[in-house]
């Protein structure tokens, strides 16, 4: 018989050190495509919130410095506005949900109306979408406008990243 110490690992033994490498990786496996979806879902929210930040912060620049004469919607859709100051010049949002954009057209005057347009399309993540919905109010006894662009992504769930914008005229 040999001594304790010149002895190998039996079959046996190798069998249950393999089961426990195997379990811990699996287990670690689990966790690690966890943080990683957690990744994806918190890149999605951090470009959809800068996107949502830029195009608000453009339309607000030119309200809260002008004098609004009124605000109306040519075309009776409901994708398409124009904010007309006192001055005569004007700014267009116009959403388009099929092809994902949104259109905006800083202050400029009435007879530039064709080369003012900045178009805004949503960031290219797979699946991220305009919602169809009800994007402009205009309240014309409180004279109020409220702009609400919805922006749909599955992994975004009931969370609302839309662009949400009230302002008074």
């Amino acid at each position: 018989m040999k001594p304790m110490s010149q002895r190998g690992f039996t079959t046996i033994e190798l069998l249950v050190c393999f089961i426990v490498v195997s379990a811990i990786s699996i287990s670690l496996f689990g966790v690690v495509m966890n943080f990683k979806e957690r990744q994806q879902v918190a890149s999605i929210r951090s470009d959809v919130t800068t996107y949502k930040n830029t195009l608000t912060k453009t339309i607000m620049d030119d309200v809260a410095k002008n004098k609004i004469n009124y605000v109306y919607s040519p075309d009776g859709t409901n994708t398409n506005i124009y904010i007309v100051y006192s001055d005569g010049e004007y700014s267009s949002i116009q959403v388009n949900p099929t092809t994902n954009t949104i259109r905006y057209s800083s202050k400029k005057s009435y007879y530039n109306m064709i080369s003012s347009y900045l178009n805004y399309p949503l960031p290219a993540i797979p699946d991220l979408s305009i919602d169809q919905a009800n994007y402009f109010v205009i309240d014309s006894t409180n004279r109020f406008v409220t702009i609400n662009i919805p922006f749909l992504h599955p992994d975004l769930k009931n969370r609302d990243y839309g662009i949400h914008i009230v302002f008074p005229y």
